[in-house]
């Protein structure tokens, strides 16, 4: 197994978050984990309302991101974690699937998107406010509101104020952007990550933000 030498500050230190572990926000019934989506997902993430995934786009960067967890069962092609996210979220069955992705898979994930939801959305958006990618949106029904130009620091924000759900669920957590978007607008945020550093940080962000979120016994 690789050495982690990438630590993302002391959050860890202060909020130990293990795989096998269930942290709990008691506020708002919220529930977050550590877990890879090529593996088993915890039960309440099944059946929420909307999910929003800002995850790798390539091959490279999943490997990466694997590396940085401190794990190296890597993958051999990016069809083989989209192969994994698409089956996960057919199990999840959410009303409303948000995914971030750039231009050389975006046909691809409109493709996959199709076989599981009647319409699907495209809008042209940026990240770090100046590169390019795109937002798609798997729904029953299309929505008016226009994401394009907006930076991905916004679009969680607009995608849960545009579809007000009572439940969000985020697969690759990260630093929790979808989890501060998910309490601003009063649902429960139910997410996943693969590194536990990294969901480590987002706990302590949204401490900052009067979020407090606890180990709990709850699976």
């Amino acid at each position: 197994m690789p050495k982690n030498k990438w630590t993302y500050g002391n959050s860890w230190d202060k909020y130990p978050i293990e795989e096998g572990e269930v942290w709990c926000d008691p506020a708002s019934s919220s529930k977050i984990a550590v877990a890879d989506l090529r593996g088993d997902l915890p039960d309440f993430i099944v059946g929420i309302d909307l999910l929003y995934c800002d995850f790798p786009w390539n091959q490279g960067n999943v490997n990466s991101s694997i590396t940085k967890a401190g794990m190296d069962k890597y993958i051999k092609s990016f069809d083989e974690f989209m192969d994994s996210l698409f089956s996960k979220i057919s199990l999840i069955n959410p009303k409303v699937c948000y995914l971030e992705i750039g231009k050389r898979h975006k046909c691809d994930f409109m493709e996959q998107l199709t076989k599981q939801f009647p319409i699907v959305q495209v809008w042209k958006i940026t990240y770090n406010r100046k590169n390019p990618c795109y937002l798609l949106r798997g729904g029953q029904s299309p929505i008016t509101f226009d994401f394009s130009g907006m930076d991905d620091e916004s679009t969680p924000y607009a995608a849960i104020k545009a579809d007000h759900p009572h439940s969000v669920a985020d697969l690759c957590t990260g630093r929790g952007l979808t989890l501060l978007a998910a309490h601003k607008f009063g649902a429960k945020f139910f997410g996943t990550e693969l590194n536990k550093r990294i969901l480590a940080a987002a706990i302590e962000r949204a401490a900052m933000e009067g979020i407090h979120y606890e180990k709990c016994n709850v699976q």
